[in-house]
């Protein structure tokens, strides 16, 4: 029988334990080096390398994507269609889309993909459904200096964010006018569109899951306690906890798919965030993607469902088991992040405050002490230690967050000083 042949964008690594090398052909365009692939897999899969920015940039290959179009076209011409194009992690969810339209590949499209990527068009077609979501305006380059003064006197507090960005990179949160004017014509000087939204100070909850034709194959719910923009600033550790009240899990479900409708999208593995404000749901963010930060493998240990896999799964056309209410969880399980506390390279010396931790700890991992740690421009959550909990209330486990971001510290120093 002849093989499919499916296109991978970005890390192979990240979906290589997945592979069906029996009845596909693999191609990779990537923009990690060639040192990146494994040596087994490298007369397996046919690769090519794109160059990208060295800094942090969530549109490096849509910024690409007339050499993709040609080595994508070669690909066609030399080895026949592709039968399915996989994402890898947010760089790739538009780009790939935008493969799928110019050749006529199945799944989601360049027409759904945008709203899932650019944030003033994400936001504007949910306000004008009538979802409620934080108020907004894109920056207009001539006017940005009355648009900042307005939104301070207005809300107080402001968010600024590039629209073509994730994970909390290029955002700034402030009550300054000087900061919010710097921030913005830096944005602009980096050929960024900018967006200025109120500050909105409510909890955040996220929606992941896989919807299939109308179907929704999986779903979760997860609160936050701390957030990401503090997170990545490191200005303080990010826990997840995933719910189990049903009626929670009921209207979050009935909200995401308002949200999916207003896109006309039926079919998706999907990251949504939100502001809960009276347990109303206000729209904040919708990613074509599972989520990041350690969340699917909390996800994982919770349900027992891979949503990496899932979201190969989906890519490549295949049908996702859809995980019964039976399936679900009981109790309450979290995880908090520790973050990486330098923008270079550490050496841990040693860590504080683990001999009486709580015994609703069910699992941990954390760099140790002698422990050389990299920094990586790239890695927005790389972390210094992970830990599980378990538990029956989310107040229990908010007191274990507590214990941990007050008493679990790590000593560390620069290793470039440690060199010299």
């Amino acid at each position: 029988m002849k093989k499919e042949n499916v296109l991978i964008l970005g890390d192979l690594n990240s979906v290589i334990d997945f592979l069906d090398l029996e009845h596909n052909s693999y191609f990779l365009i990537t923009d990690l080096e060639a040192s990146a692939i494994p040596k087994e897999m490298q007369k397996n899969i046919e690769s090519f390398y794109i160059d990208t920015p060295d800094n942090f940039d969530v549109s490096c290959f849509e910024n690409n994507i007339d050499v993709i179009y040609d080595v994508v076209s070669s690909l066609i011409e030399k080895h026949g269609q592709f039968s399915s194009i996989v994402t890898t992690y947010e760089h790739t969810v538009l780009s790939a889309a935008m493969i799928r339209t110019r050749f006529n590949i199945p799944g989601i499209k360049e027409s759904e993909a945008i709203f899932l990527r650019n944030k003033y068009k994400m936001k504007e077609k949910i306000f004008d459904s009538g979802i409620l979501t934080p108020n907004f305006t894109l920056v207009d380059v001539d006017t940005y200096h009355e648009e900042i003064t307005q939104f301070l006197r207005e809300y107080g507090k402001i968010v600024i964010k590039p629209i073509n960005q994730a994970a909390s990179y290029g955002v700034l949160i402030t009550q300054e006018i000087v900061e919010a004017t710097n921030h913005i014509e830096m944005l602009i000087q980096n050929n960024s569109e900018v967006l200025i939204e109120e500050y909105l100070e409510h909890p955040i909850m996220h929606f992941d899951g896989v919807i299939q034709e109308n179907e929704m194959k999986f779903f979760s719910v997860s609160k936050k306690i701390g957030n990401c923009y503090d997170y990545v600033s490191n200005n303080g550790d990010l826990c997840t906890i995933i719910q189990s009240d049903s009626e929670l899990v009921r209207k979050a479900q009935y909200f995401t798919k308002r949200v999916l409708e207003v896109f006309k999208i039926d079919s998706l593995v999907f990251h949504l965030e939100v502001f809960v404000d009276n347990e109303e749901f206000h729209f904040l963010e919708i990613a074509g993607r599972y989520p990041g930060g350690g969340i699917s493998k909390l996800i994982k240990r919770a349900y027992d469902f891979d949503l990496v896999k899932a979201s190969y799964l989906f890519d490549t056309q295949k049908e996702i088991i859809r995980v019964h209410k039976n399936d679900l969880v009981n109790d309450l399980i979290a995880m908090i992040i520790i973050p990486f506390p330098a923008k270079e390279d550490i050496i841990i010396r040693g860590i504080s405050g683990l001999d009486q931790l709580p015994d609703n700890i069910i699992g941990s991992i954390f760099t140790g002490p002698g422990e050389i740690v990299t920094y990586n421009p790239f890695d927005t959550f790389k972390k210094l230690a992970e830990i599980y909990i378990r538990d029956t209330s989310n107040e229990n486990i908010e007191n274990t967050v507590d214990y941990i971001n007050n008493n679990v510290n790590f000593s560390y120093v620069l290793a470039s000083m440690e060199r010299s």
